[in-house]
């Protein structure tokens, strides 16, 4: 048994460096020697996102039954996100944060606490792959400020 921890968890210092210790034990992993290792994959997924968006866009714009308030130029918009980038893999290159397998999705509701040791452990690895050890970092902590958010 486990319970998912909760958006008021993260800021208790202990569980925050129980959840930094189990994050740095991930980014030790080796996962496989596959191309990818020690390459991040964030750019592709970025692009292929990209692509999904105008297609998407293509598919709502031919669709008679999308009630429309304005028009998007969806295809300019993709370019200037597609600029942006560019601008920030240039960016990011020049920064020593290491490609680490990476969990990239380390929000309150992935994160539990065991019933029987009370160790922590991450969940839900449907976003994990290799990327820099920053964007998990970034990643876990915008998910907490979200989680006061919401």
């Amino acid at each position: 048994m486990s319970t998912t921890l909760k958006k008021n968890d993260l800021c208790n210092p202990t569980t925050s460096a129980e959840i930094g210790a189990v994050m740095a034990q991930l980014h030790q992993l080796k996962v496989s020697a596959t191309s990818s290792e020690n390459k991040s994959e964030l750019w592709a997924v970025l692009d292929d996102w990209c692509s999904k968006a105008v297609i998407a866009s293509q598919n709502v714009n031919n669709n008679p039954c999308v009630v429309r308030t304005g028009t998007w130029d969806v295809s300019a918009l993709v370019q200037s996100v597609k600029t942006e980038i560019v601008y920030l893999s240039a960016q990011l290159q020049k920064t020593a944060s290491p490609v680490v397998f990476c969990h990239n999705d380390a929000q309150y509701g992935n994160i539990i606490r065991r019933h029987s040791d009370g160790k922590i452990m991450l969940i839900d690895y449907e976003y994990a792959r290799y990327n820099y050890r920053g964007f998990d970092l970034g990643n876990h902590f915008c998910e907490w400020v979200w989680g006061e958010i919401k």
